[in-house]
């Protein structure tokens, strides 16, 4: 197994042919008179991940794999993506699903289907998260009437 996303399973054979992880972080420009401006940071985004994979007859079912792929989508609802030397990456949901057809039968059912997926992070709301309250001085003569 490659990898799992909730209890979708990726196998091996039919591991993602691309998998590239985004990450960006973000900084807040301050113009500063008469000088160059200053970068604050403010906080790192979200991962973005895309898997690019073959479905193939010949080690799944390429019409139920992308159902399960369109379900998680339509569901959601965020999934653990553990990698197959157990690596916890995270909780993702899917973001798209894009799909091309290489290979029919006579009867149109999928023998080949080329996937490519868009995940991206989700991160649970913490009660530490809450804004941080700000001391005041301990000298604040200024406020004394």
């Amino acid at each position: 197994m490659f990898a799992l996303l909730g209890e979708i399973s990726f196998q091996v054979i039919g591991s993602p042919e691309v998998f590239e992880s985004s990450r960006r972080f973000d900084y807040a420009e301050h113009r500063v008179v008469e000088d160059r401006p200053r970068l604050q940071w403010l906080a790192a985004e979200l991962e973005s991940i895309t898997l690019a994979m073959l479905f193939h007859k010949s080690f799944t079912d390429p019409a139920a794999q992308i159902a399960a792929l369109l379900a998680a989508a339509g569901d959601h609802q965020a999934r653990a993506l553990v990698l197959g030397n157990g690596v916890f990456r995270g909780f993702f949901v899917v973001e798209s699903v894009t799909t091309s057809d290489i290979q029919l039968g006579a009867d149109a059912r999928p023998i080949a289907i080329h996937v490519r997926t868009s995940l991206r992070e989700w991160v649970p709301v913490r009660s530490s998260t809450r804004p941080r309250r700000r001391a005041w001085p301990r000298h604040h003569s200024a406020l004394r009437l």
